[in-house]
């Protein structure tokens, strides 16, 4: 059936994963914009888009991003560390070219104006993985809280993590509305698993970073095809433990 291993960085990085997925017509509605991190894309995306983000193709943990804000006048560049401002776009644009001595590829992406719980922004992680059988199961999810003022929510990066039910109240959410969600999360996860896995067979687990924006429209920002869960251990174990047995399954079958 294949081997267990698998890349983190499934269809060559960000634009790779971008451009499969908006060939499938159910889930192109929840991508934001992507494109090559180029000088002509940053013009146009900054002209479309009030904030735009700056990301490595092949990077995790909220390393190596920017976020751009056109102003009055002049241009904000923020990143995890410093905020910078710029009179011309161009110059702008050298220094984040010049930031990797590397020269990382780097995507440019359409700002969310995600919502927030007490004025910190927030994502929600959703788990599904594969059973030896081939059927994908939709396995828990938790929320990651950034902290105040910071630009991602990676739990590296200052985060806190929140079990999504608890998240929902502190928003205020009518039961109702929480239901809706949890369907639509759950639905959307599994939607992207079977497409992504009907391209690449050997996938067997992917996190899969939602968002919700001020208006209440759900996003996809990311997919993590190593994601990390052992933090759910304490704050939520059973779902920790159906996680790990689902991994432990699938790898016996598969070695």
């Amino acid at each position: 059936m294949g081997k267990y291993y698998q890349s983190p960085f499934l269809f060559g990085g960000k634009l790779g994963m971008y451009k499969t997925l908006y060939k499938a017509p159910i889930l192109k509605k929840y991508l934001p914009i992507t494109k090559k991190f180029t000088y002509k894309n940053l013009i146009e995306m900054t002209k479309k888009y009030s904030t735009v983000y700056i990301k490595p193709q092949k990077s995790s943990k909220g390393r190596g991003i920017y976020r751009i804000k056109p102003l009055k006048n002049k241009y904000e560049c923020r990143s995890t560390k410093r905020t910078k401002t710029f009179k011309k776009l161009l110059h702008l644009y050298q220094y984040i070219v010049n930031k990797s001595k590397k020269k990382k590829k780097r995507i440019i992406q359409q700002g969310i104006a995600l919502d927030q719980v007490k004025g910190r922004p927030y994502d929600i992680r959703a788990l599904v993985q594969k059973k030896p059988n081939g059927k994908w199961v939709f396995t828990g999810m938790n929320s990651r809280v950034g902290k105040k003022n910071k630009i991602v929510t990676n739990l590296s990066r200052g985060g806190q993590i929140n079990l999504v039910g608890d998240l929902f109240k502190k928003l205020g959410i009518p039961r109702s509305e929480q239901r809706r969600r949890y369907k639509e999360l759950k639905r959307t996860a599994l939607n992207t698993a079977k497409f992504l896995s009907f391209k690449k067979p050997n996938i067997h687990v992917l996190g899969i970073d939602f968002a919700y924006d001020k208006k209440g429209n759900l996003w996809i920002l990311e997919i993590n095809s190593r994601p990390q869960y052992r933090m759910l251990k304490k704050v939520a174990p059973s779902m920790y433990k159906r996680m790990r047995k689902y991994a432990r399954n699938y790898r016996k079958v598969q070695e």
